[in-house]
């Protein structure tokens, strides 16, 4: 299996969903795309194992606390997408995502980060990242290509 999608906005279940931590222990896997549950929980660690990942998709889930430094460890990410979560923490402190070089698309927005996004300069063509550039918690972004909270850069 190399791709792995569910959408839960059909979803009628009455308690917080456990997230699959198992899911990243399949060695083949390249496309993981869980969109639309109550996580409630922290990015696993154990995303790391995932190394063959190059498109990872996990917007709209409740998930909470700060991005784990095993996430820039998958170099081989093409699309990262953690859009309308609770994600918090100083994008100022996370240098290691000059790693992810071959990001062409990044969607952090609808979070609640801060800091200066460290990593215009590192990609050789023109990605597409969405951050938070106004309210209460904006992040300062000299490449980004859209807010998620305004209008269009």
């Amino acid at each position: 299996m190399t791709s792995f999608t569910l959408d839960g906005s059909a979803n009628a279940a009455t308690s917080t969903p456990t997230f699959p931590v198992d899911l990243f222990n399949l060695t083949s896997v390249e496309d993981i795309g869980l969109t639309n549950y109550a996580f409630a929980s922290s990015i696993p660690t154990e995303i790391g194992v995932a190394s063959r990942l190059t498109n990872l998709d996990l917007s709209i889930n409740s998930l909470t606390g700060t991005l784990p430094d095993e996430l820039f460890e998958l170099r081989s990410l093409t699309s990262l997408k953690l859009g309308t979560n609770s994600l918090s923490g100083d994008l100022s402190e996370k240098s290691k995502i000059k790693q992810l070089i071959r990001l062409v698309a990044l969607d952090l927005g609808s979070n609640s980060f801060t800091g200066t996004l460290l990593f215009c300069e590192i990609s050789p063509t023109s990605p597409s990242i969405v951050t938070d550039c106004d309210g209460n918690t904006p992040v300062t972004c000299s490449c980004c290509t859209s807010c998620a909270n305004a209008a269009l850069l």
